[in-house]
């Protein structure tokens, strides 16, 4: 789409005002929003300033006045009521005294070592003298002679607050004090000095639980706010544990959800906190001044930018519109029309290069279309030859498929029969020679055909939805007598999971991967397996043959490369298994991975997408793993104790475990790296050696982290405490307390691997 043509001098213009008018804007409003941050910084500044001493000034009066009554209390506590003249009458009348001096008094109790009351005074309750009930007040067990504790402040009716102050009397002469003395002191006197602190600002007061204990507004007295969540709260205890004198002021929002700037003094008599609000608009007023003044005058000279470069915009618009026009022409394929222009300067320069570029590019420009022309018909020529040996392969392929196998078959069914007829020895085992020969031919060409259909395209994937329990079935039967005439053991681990993939291209890939396992390796055993790895399944064939070097391990994936330690027998192939392997799981879109030591074996792994069964191919429900599903198990044994890891080893031998074992955390995880394949189940103590932190729980979970694989484990530990079990809990580990037997050993195993099942299950199902 051809976008519109608008006049140069216009667009221009606009492009000249705009850039003048930009940097004029943007200096003029750096300035304005630096002196409105500074501005700011100091009206903020002066704010906190004046709040904290608004809020000192009233926390000095709140604290004198309880250190006024805490004083009254201890003069009174003083005397040995015990004593003769001094009585209950007498210390009434001195009680009675103190709740003149100080209107905040609303009760005073005299109670007993046990809480009974012996005297009570109080402004809106009759007294009473020697009742000796229990008192129902909180009071505070902690208070000592001459000492007054605080209790927690409390709300009385709903919304009075009140404190309890308690001290310890002196008691008679000779003796320990037993009673005590409790005013319930009125928190009203707080409000009311609160309520002083009138204008722009509002102050409040939290306790040591930072509960709302004193506000100017009745509502919130009434809510009995939390509020040790809010910011401004948060930050101050910080600082305080921090062992700040002067708390900072911090922006905030009050309970209104205005936005507010707060000051906190902290009275240290009683842990309580003093807040005081001053909204944030008084603050940012002479910045909103500045701003006003500074907006005034980018106007003012936005407008004049733009005058100014428009003007000066037409008069350079002119002849670059003229340039405009040209190189439109010869965008258009007009190379024959030169550009007049005479300004002597470098604008008549590039006229002349233009004109000059135009010439060379109709010269060009003609060439190519004769060179487009020649190599249009060289690649339709092309094309008709590739699409022959195209044609040819496929027909190649076709032919192989069919005919080609056929006399293979017919040589190989010969070859049975002369076997059969012939009873010379000699003849026989040249018969039997010829047949290996004819089996190695039969299997070579195979793998050439297969990689040159995966070449060609000719193979493409049906995947569907099965139980990979099928297969794993297939392959065993197909390699178990393969593996009992090699003198290997080839153990299939079962699996419950449903996959999804081509059935015959997924076996395929698993066929040659047992094979090749089977064939380099000289002793030892193939295991095939399945891990679960979140939505996906890895299959896994280990071997225990002759590994492959780290420099190999992305050339055995390439048409004919076969180890050096094999190229000696033919029968180990033209090197194509693996090649055909990689190139079909990339067809089905199956990641592999490989990992082998030389001289300790191999593992190649292929992920395939889970999917969830169905009643048509769900497997039929089985019964726990028995005992005899623990042979061929890779269990990893961690104990410091020499005679305790023996005896395990030996245990788990006995049940046909392959085991490794370990003395320490660090030895476990050198056994990990030292075998190829990753351990079924962990069997450790939990306290792994008295010189050091490590204990069996963290080594699992390093363990894990290398693995990448949450290793079944159990702990077998002679700790009963909670926080073993509940570490235990978090990593999922099953825990045995000492002496365990072998019989709840093997019950213990058998639980955790069934538990491992049922997770499969729930997973896929």
């Amino acid at each position: 789409m051809r976008r519109p043509q608008l006049p140069l001098t216009t667009l221009l213009a606009r492009r000249q005002a705009l850039r003048v008018a930009v940097i004029a804007m943007g200096m003029l409003l750096l300035s304005g929003l630096t002196e409105m941050w500074f501005s700011y910084r100091e009206a903020r500044a002066q704010v906190s300033r004046l709040q904290q001493a608004q809020a000192s000034a009233v926390a000095r009066e709140i604290g004198q006045y309880l250190r006024n009554i805490e004083a009254g209390l201890r003069d009174t506590a003083k005397q040995p009521w015990g004593d003769t003249g001094f009585k209950l009458a007498r210390q009434r009348e001195e009680l009675l005294r103190l709740m003149v001096l100080f209107p905040a008094l609303a009760e005073l109790h005299t109670l007993d070592d046990q809480g009974r009351e012996l005297l009570f005074i109080s402004r809106t309750e009759p007294s009473r003298q020697g009742h000796g009930v229990l008192n129902a007040r909180p009071v505070t067990q902690q208070a000592t002679t001459g000492s007054v504790t605080y209790g927690r402040p409390y709300f009385q009716n709903g919304a009075e607050p009140h404190v309890l102050m308690t001290v310890r009397e002196a008691g008679t002469a000779g003796q320990s004090p037993h009673d005590s003395l409790v005013a319930v002191v009125h928190l009203r006197v707080v409000a009311d000095a609160l309520a002083r602190l009138s204008g722009t600002g509002r102050a409040y007061l939290i306790d040591d639980q930072d509960r709302l204990i004193a506000h100017p507004t009745q509502i919130e007295m009434l809510r009995q706010r939390d509020m040790h969540q809010r910011p401004e709260v948060r930050a101050a205890r910080a600082a305080l544990a921090a062992g700040a004198s002067d708390l900072a002021a911090t922006e905030s929002s009050d309970l209104d959800g205005q936005a507010v700037i707060a000051t906190a003094v902290a009275l240290p008599e009683t842990g309580w906190l003093l807040f005081l609000e001053q909204p944030r608009a008084t603050v940012m007023e002479p910045a909103l001044e500045t701003l006003k003044r500074t907006t005034l005058l980018i106007l003012l000279a936005a407008l004049a930018a733009a005058l100014a470069s428009a003007w000066q915009g037409g008069r350079l618009a002119q002849p670059i519109l003229a340039l405009r026009r040209a190189s439109a022409r010869i965008a258009g394929g007009d190379f024959s029309t030169p550009v007049e222009l005479h300004t002597g300067d470098e604008l008549e320069l590039l006229a002349q290069d233009l004109n000059s570029m135009a010439h060379r590019l109709g010269r060009f420009y003609q060439e190519l279309e004769e060179q487009v022309v020649l190599r249009t018909e060289e690649l339709v020529a092309a094309r008709e030859v590739a699409e022959r040996a195209s044609q040819a392969k496929t027909r190649f392929l076709a032919a192989a498929s069919h005919d080609l196998r056929q006399p293979m078959h017919t040589i190989g069914l010969l070859v049975t029969l002369m076997r059969s007829r012939i009873e010379s020895p000699e003849l026989l085992a040249l018969a039997q020679k010829l047949s290996m020969s004819v089996e190695v031919m039969e299997r070579l060409f195979s793998s050439l055909l297969d990689i040159s259909k995966l070449d060609a395209g000719a193979v493409q994937p049906q995947p569907e939805t099965f139980a990979v329990q099928d297969l794993l079935d297939r392959i065993a039967q197909r390699f178990e007598a393969a593996a009992a005439e090699a003198g290997l053991q080839l153990l299939v681990r079962p699996s419950r999971v449903v996959i999804h993939s081509d059935p015959g291209l997924l076996e395929r890939c698993l066929s040659n991967l047992v094979s090749n396992a089977l064939r380099y390796t000289e002793h030892g055993r193939v295991l095939v397996g399945c891990r679960l790895r979140g939505h996906q399944l890895a299959i896994q064939v280990h071997d225990t043959g002759i590994g492959i070097p780290a420099e190999h391990l992305d050339a055995i994936f390439e048409e004919f490369v076969r180890l050096p330690s094999a190229q000696m027998s033919p029968s180990k192939g033209l090197g194509l298994g693996l090649p055909i392997v990689r190139r079909t799981a990339e067809l089905l879109g199956h990641a592999m991975r490989v990992r082998s030591k030389p001289g300790q074996g191999s593992m190649f792994e292929l992920l395939v997408p889970l999917r969830h069964s169905s009643a048509q191919n769900t497997l039929p429900p089985q019964a726990g793993i028995s005992a005899a599903q623990l042979r061929g198990l890779f269990v990893l044994v961690v104990d410091d104790d020499t005679d305790n890891r023996e005896a395990l080893e030996a245990l788990c031998t006995q049940w046909g475990c392959l085991v490794a074992t370990a003395a320490s955390a660090a030895q476990a995880l050198a056994a990990l790296d030292a075998h190829l394949r990753t351990p079924d189940l962990v069997l450790t103590d939990l306290r792994l050696g008295a010189d050091t932190d490590e204990d069996g729980l963290s080594m699992l979970a390093a363990l894990r982290r290398t693995a990448e694989f949450n290793i079944p484990a159990v702990i077998v530990t002679a700790e009963t405490t909670a926080g073993v079990q509940q570490r235990a809990r978090a990593l999922d580990v099953l825990v045995l307390h000492k002496p365990a037997t072998a019989d709840r050993l093997a019950k213990a195993i058998r639980s955790l691997l069934d538990t491992d099942v049922a997770r499969s299950k729930t997973l896929t199902g």
